[in-house]
């Protein structure tokens, strides 16, 4: 139960929470690294985060040699509501980072002049006790809805009246500078802060006739929850007020902003041309790699003297000497085994993370150059350009992840995709589109950038 600290989180925002948790992670509860993630889990790393001023905590807290606490750590607020695992408050974290629900910080000790790793809660997040017990569904910096805006207008699409409109942050989109936005989970309706209401600036498909009404209308959120919600029975013309029984398809609906066609093929409508993404034969392979940081071999002193850890070395050099010249994947396990998180600063984000291996194959072939894209489910989670051949480029790096792109000087986005591809085995998908012109090739994946969930973002030349 939460202490007095804590204003409890409201049920709604908590359902809102949970329900990105379970759509962009895992369906909720899942078990990460042998811990179990709970929806109780989720609100309690949530609230703990919403009762600091700045919304922020260091993930592990952390004292001085003379026992003075130099940032106060989520483990130790977690521990006080039983989640006493000395590894929850790392799964937490990046489970909330995973679901844009929370974002990487720095947190800073004045006295020591050092600085920690942290997490903080993003805005559109937070909740206070004027908030009314709902969450406000408003981007920073816009003004506050009215008592007579509908507290979850959020909950139902007005273009497609059938996805839910979750916050995606910091990311730009054509002509717009960088801000937060809702997005529509099923057809891709993109809504932008604007004034005290929000502008529809996209939507999937550009024959929609929605796109010609309310493209780039500003409407406050209760006109657009109005959209949205049911029609009413006329009751001058004593018809029902329905809309007419939909078309039959002839293609199924694909991942926001896509059309999947009957062959499997993806098209995505940039402008007045419509480009396709071919899937590609994905091959995974049963096996689990767990831990596979710890089998790299370069000694431990070698390490510590690379640009990338200017802060471990001092640390290391003071403390564990006797390790210098072991292998410093012997020393991450030894580290992790007694729960000393020093191991993780050597890891880059993914580092730690299951992997399996796996291929793509493509009797067509690919093509020489072109732009790939990796979904699961309905979700876009991956974009970037490849070049000079896909299959080699996703086969011997993604595909196959070494010790050493464990490291922070490693390969990031690699082990990123691979344990994404690797989490979601049964509906990852990996797609292509051959271009040989590079101008169109950078032109597509500005568009597509900013329709990825996952943070950070293929946005590279090649994985």
């Amino acid at each position: 139960m939460p202490t007095a600290h804590y204003l409890p989180i409201p049920p709604g925002l908590r359902s809102a929470a949970c329900d990105t948790v379970s759509r962009r992670v895992a369906p909720l509860p899942f078990v990460r690294d042998g811990i179990g993630v709970s929806g109780d889990l989720i609100a309690a790393g949530m609230e703990c985060l919403n009762a600091e001023a700045t919304r922020t905590l260091a993930i592990r807290q952390r004292t001085g040699a003379d026992g003075r606490v130099q940032a106060d750590g989520l483990d130790r607020l977690l521990a006080t509501r039983d989640f006493s695992d000395p590894e929850i408050s790392e799964i937490v974290s990046n489970v909330l980072r995973d679901a844009g629900i929370a974002e990487p910080a720095v947190v800073s000790d004045w006295r020591s002049h050092r600085t920690f790793r942290g997490i903080r809660l993003l805005p559109v997040w937070a909740w206070h006790f004027s908030s009314g017990g709902t969450r406000q569904d408003i981007a920073p910096g816009t003004a506050a809805p009215g008592p007579d805006v509908p507290p979850q207008w959020t909950e139902l699409c007005p273009v497609c009246h059938n996805g839910t409109l979750t916050m995606v942050t910091g990311q730009r989109l054509f002509g717009i500078p960088e801000t937060d936005f809702f997005a529509c989970t099923q057809c891709g309706a993109k809504f932008v802060p604007e004034g005290e209401g929000f502008r529809l600036v996209a939507i999937t498909r550009i024959q929609d006739p929605l796109w010609k009404r309310n493209l780039n209308t500003n409407r406050t959120p209760h006109e657009w929850a109005t959209i949205a919600s049911p029609q009413k029975t006329n009751t001058k013309t004593g018809s029902s007020g329905r809309a007419p029984p939909a078309k039959k398809k002839t293609h199924d609906t694909g991942p926001a902003p896509f059309t999947r066609m009957k062959d499997g093929t993806l098209g995505f409508s940039l402008g007045n041309q419509t480009h396709y993404f071919r899937p590609l034969h994905v091959e995974i392979s049963r096996g689990t790699v767990t831990g596979l940081f710890s089998k790299a071999t370069k000694k431990v002193r070698d390490v510590i003297h690379l640009q990338a850890y200017p802060e471990v070395r001092p640390v290391v050099e003071a403390r564990y000497t006797g390790y210098l010249d072991q292998k410093i994947g012997f020393f991450l396990s030894e580290l992790k085994g007694n729960n000393d998180s020093l191991y993780r600063s050597f890891l880059n984000p993914y580092g730690d993370e299951d992997y399996c291996r796996f291929r793509v194959t493509d009797p067509q072939g690919p093509g020489k150059d072109g732009v790939w894209i990796v979904v699961t489910g309905i979700t876009i989670r991956a974009v970037g350009v490849y070049h000079n051949g896909f299959a080699p480029m996703i086969n011997e790096k993604a595909g196959s992840i070494l010790p050493s792109a464990c490291y922070r000087d490693g390969d990031e986005e690699s082990c990123r995709i691979n344990a994404l591809i690797c989490r979601n085995r049964t509906d990852a998908g990996v797609y292509v589109h051959q271009m040989a012109h590079e101008p169109d090739m950078t032109q597509l994946l500005a568009a597509l950038l900013p329709l990825c969930s996952d943070t950070p973002c293929a946005g590279n030349p090649g994985i």
